[in-house]
């Protein structure tokens, strides 16, 4: 269900077993967020997941300005 905090987190753990780091990444923020509002008792267990997708891509890197 797209509305479900654990239906997000396990499409991000699919998606993280690809190599699809960034989506799956997107999907654990999608988990939390989704947890926050339901008050989940899994909060910790997304943080932890997207910390750990966060480790394998490294940090974000600002987008370029526009060109001069």
């Amino acid at each position: 269900h797209p509305a479900s905090p654990n239906a997000r987190d396990s499409l991000g753990e699919a998606l993280e077993a690809g190599g699809r780091f960034q989506e799956a990444a997107a999907a654990y923020r999608q988990a939390l967020e989704l947890g926050r509002g339901r008050q989940d008792p899994n909060l910790a267990l997304y943080r932890s997941h997207l910390n750990r997708v966060q480790q394998k891509t490294g940090p974000r890197e600002p987008s370029p300005g526009p060109a001069r």
